[in-house]
């Protein structure tokens, strides 16, 4: 195997190429031929050995080429001074004579002829035997003398025809050495461009095909052998064998039409997508993608998993709401419109109301489904570092910046849904930044000049009056506006009491099974308690009561002095609501029962009484007094 093979047709040139090559530090090798036909085999044997680049002269050169070999050719060249000298030394001897050599020399002989006027007869020859034939024919026309190269005054000397023979000097041989070593270097750049190319095909999971404009497969990689099924190296040069790809092929090689993951199953299901190739307007091929079906559930899955462990995802639907109240699916039915648009939500509601669980069930309805949900709590970020987490920061950006900078939230919720609850903590300053990104969609970091463009859905929520804010100056008006296009206001537990006991029952069951407790049931007034309760905590309280309930249960039933005491605990305070105006409240009724079954429950211990009710132990002696409770009870 060699780098270059220099072909020629003398000897005289065969010691001055391999004298060349002394110099050279590529390895050449120099072959003697004596005609078109054995330049051609000779550079046959070459190229099948592995030689990169070809040298020749003349017309040996221009048959080479012809033979459609695989690797560049380069030329000896003619140089014109050496040329026209030849030619105005046989016209001042014999002012007659002819020109005999391939197009090259033939043309380059006219040009500068035409300086050295009429007389000169031009014989372009083709093939070998055309040596023989154009020098026959000038001594036919009765001229004596011939300029060529080596074979075409060889054969005139044979005939007796005096020659003018254009030498090749080693100047002309170095400059085609050189102009072929610039080749190689040019071929070893696209060759690692090729492999790196190659490498880079091999190693993606998505299996890529490249055609030519004809439809013919040019390259592709071993995903896409996998998929396809087939040995690559027989479709290679081949239009690709599967007909509906196929026929998506020459559609976009013809109207340039682009096409997205058409399904197709059989052993290994797969999506392909086609899109064409483009220099300028014109389209020169086309690039297939091929994804397999459980590769794209994987990493489906995959990404699914880590946004769930950064917290970028949302758990809840609608089914998961609990409640069949008209206020409540009232709701549902309008979130679910909502949904299917991109404007901004505000949802208004008291804490523990689920407002956060309806902005995830709004987003897992949406057609943003499938990506990151970002829900930050306003309240429970300090002030100066509100800007840093919302916008991130560039590498740099103050003292304690993590190095290479951070994505803000407001980035990581590209695509997605960005849920910003407790909207109305955020300090009037930095609403005005909110409001910008809001309007423009874009986001520059701490300490950035860098615009981001972001596609986000915003859902933000608060416990608070925000119109009166607006008026006391704490809330920006536009801001307000901006966030309130689509208004959701979730009702509190005390206005859908219908729902309480579906509640009680699901967070039952929940914690039942969760904690390992044997089932608990509710009597009806224990349930009938419960369901008269003012919650001022809402689903959230009484999740957290349903919890206490099944932890401390002693049996299956749960009556009203479990309820009673499990509210004690919580609050020391039982705030319920009148049953009507003519009667005592609940709190009156239950309270003298709740405080005996407490004092029972401790032994008379008052010091421990007070405590499990959640008062001091003057007032639980001032409340003994006041019901006239045995205080040794």
């Amino acid at each position: 195997m060699g780098d270059i093979g220099i072909i020629v047709n003398n000897t005289s040139i065969r010691d001055m190429a391999l004298n060349v090559v002394k110099k050279s530090p590529l390895s050449i090798s120099v072959v003697l031929a004596r005609s078109f036909e054995d330049s051609v085999n000779q550079a046959v044997e070459m190229q099948s050995r592995g030689f990169r680049v070809l040298i020749s002269r003349g017309g040996h050169s221009a048959r080479i080429r012809e033979a459609g070999l695989n690797i560049p050719i380069i030329d000896i060249p003619f140089m014109g001074n050496n040329i026209a000298a030849l030619l105005i030394k046989a016209k001042k001897v014999y002012g007659e004579f002819a020109v005999v050599g391939n197009e090259l020399l033939i043309n380059t002989a006219r040009e500068l002829g035409e300086a050295i006027g009429s007389g000169i007869h031009y014989f372009r020859v083709k093939e070998w035997k055309d040596y023989e034939t154009m020098t026959n024919q000038a001594r036919l026309m009765n001229l004596e003398a011939i300029v060529g190269g080596y074979d075409a005054t060889s054969f005139a000397e044979k005939i007796g025809l005096r020659s003018f023979c254009i030498e090749t000097r080693e100047f002309e041989i170095n400059t085609a050495v050189q102009e072929a070593e610039k080749i190689l270097s040019i071929l070893d750049k696209e060759r690692r461009w090729n492999e790196l190319f190659r490498t880079i095909l091999d190693s993606i999971r998505e299996g890529i095909v490249s055609t030519a404009s004809d439809g013919t497969v040019t390259h592709l990689n071993q995903t896409a052998r996998k998929l396809l099924g087939v040995d690559g190296r027989l479709m290679l040069g081949k239009p690709v064998g599967i007909r509906w790809l196929r026929d998506q092929i020459e559609d976009t090689l013809k109207r340039g039409v682009k096409s997205y993951d058409n399904l197709y199953e059989s052993d290994n299901s797969y999506t392909g997508s086609v899109l064409p190739i483009k220099v300028g307007e014109q389209i020169s091929g086309s690039v297939v993608v091929l994804q397999e079906i459980e590769y794209v559930q994987q990493v489906e899955r995959s990404i699914r998993r880590k946004l769930s462990q950064k917290g970028f995802i949302a758990k809840t639907t609608f089914d998961l709401v609990l409640g069949k109240s008209s206020i409540l699916q009232a709701n549902i039915k309008k979130a679910k419109q909502y949904s299917l648009v991109d404007s901004t939500i505000l949802i208004r509601g008291e804490s523990g109301t689920g407002k956060e669980m309806f902005a995830q069930s709004i987003h897992n309805f949406s057609l943003r489904r499938e990506e990151a949900f970002v829900a930050i709590n306003c309240a429970t970020i300090p002030p100066n570092l509100l800007e840093s987490e919302f916008f991130g920061y560039v590498d740099g950006a103050f003292t304690g910046a993590k190095k290479g900078g951070k994505a803000g939230l407001f980035e990581l919720a590209h695509n997605g849904t960005i849920f910003l609850d407790e909207i109305g903590e955020i300090a009037v300053d930095m609403q005005a930044r909110l409001l910008r990104v809001l309007e423009e969609r874009q986001i520059r970091r701490v300490g950035g000049d860098k615009v981001i463009p972001v596609n986000i859905r915003v859902i933000a929520a608060t416990n608070k009056d925000l119109a009166r804010m607006v008026k006391e100056g704490n809330f920006r008006e536009d801001l307000y506006y901006r966030l309130n296009v689509l208004s959701l206001n979730l009702p509190p537990l005390r206005e859908r009491r219908a729902d309480i006991p579906i509640m009680l029952n699901y967070f039952a069951d929940f914690f039942t099974h969760s904690h390992n407790k044997h089932p608990i049931v509710f009597s009806e007034e224990g349930m009938e308690l419960l369901a008269g309760y003012e919650w001022p905590g809402n689903i959230r309280e009484l999740k957290n009561i349903v919890e206490r309930l099944v932890i401390t249960a002693q049996d299956e039933s749960v009556g009203k002095m479990d309820v009673m005491s499990v509210l004690g605990d919580v609050s020391g305070i039982l705030p319920v609501r009148s049953i009507d105006s003519g009667t005592e409240s609940l709190l009156e009724s239950n309270e003298k029962e709740l405080i005996t079954f407490i004092l029972k429950e401790t032994g008379g211990n008052k010091t421990e009484a007070a405590k499990k009710l959640g008062i001091s132990r003057a007032t639980l002696h001032r409340k003994l007094k006041e019901m006239n409770i045995d205080r040794k009870s």
